[in-house]
C-alpha cells in the first residue's frame, strides 16, 4: 500500500491547474495563472485576463475584450474575438480565427490549418502555416505572411510588411 502514495501525490501533482471538460462544453479558464487541459475545451470569458491556455484535444476561444498571454492547442481551433489581446497563437491540427480588432503581440501558427483574421486585426509578428487557407480581410501583418500549400486571400485594405513567402513543398518520391 505504501508504493502506491507516491504515485497518487504525483497524479496530484500533474493534475494541478489543468481543466477537463468534454467536446461538448467548455471550461472557463481560472481567473489567474496558467490553464491546461488534455481533453477539453477551454473559454476565456468576455473582458477577463488570463496567463497561458492550452489543451492537447479540443477547441480555445477567446471571447470578446479578453487578454491571454498565449493560446496553444494540438488538435483544435482556436477563435479570438473583437477586440481581444494575445501574444502568441499556435495550433497543429486546428484553424485559427480573429475577430475585428484583435492583437496578437507575436506569431501566428498552425501546421494543418485556416488561419483567418477579421477587419482592423493586428499581428506584430508572423503569420504561417503549412496546409491551409490564409484570408486577411482589411488585417495588418508586420512580421510577413508564409505558407507551404495553402491558398493565400488578401482582401479590403489588408496590409504585410516583410513579404510573402510561398515554400516549395518537399517531394519524397520524384525531384523533378
Amino acid at each position: 500500500m505504501k508504493r502506491f502514495v507516491p504515485i497518487a501525490m504525483l497524479a496530484l501533482l500533474f493534475a494541478a491547474g489543468c481543466v477537463n471538460a468534454s467536446n461538448d462544453e467548455d471550461a472557463d479558464a481560472p481567473a489567474n495563472g496558467a490553464t491546461h487541459s488534455v481533453n477539453g475545451s477551454i473559454r476565456v470569458p468576455a473582458g477577463a485576463q488570463r496567463g497561458d491556455v492550452s489543451t492537447v484535444n479540443g477547441s480555445i476561444r477567446v471571447d470578446d475584450a479578453a487578454t491571454v498571454s498565449a493560446a496553444h492547442t494540438v488538435n483544435g481551433d482556436i477563435r479570438v474575438g473583437a477586440h481581444a489581446t494575445v501574444e502568441s497563437l499556435k495550433t497543429v491540427n486546428g484553424s485559427i480565427t480573429l475577430g475585428a480588432g484583435s492583437r496578437v503581440n507575436e506569431a501566428i501558427t498552425s501546421v494543418n490549418g485556416s488561419l483567418t483574421l477579421r477587419d482592423d486585426s493586428q499581428v506584430t509578428g508572423s503569420v504561417s502555416n503549412v496546409n491551409g487557407s490564409i484570408a486577411l480581410t482589411a488585417a495588418h501583418v508586420a512580421g510577413g505572411l508564409q505558407t507551404v500549400n495553402g491558398d493565400i486571400s488578401l482582401r479590403g485594405n489588408s496590409h504585410i510588411e516583410g513579404g510573402i513567402l510561398v515554400r516549395k513543398p518537399a517531394s519524397r518520391w520524384f525531384d523533378w
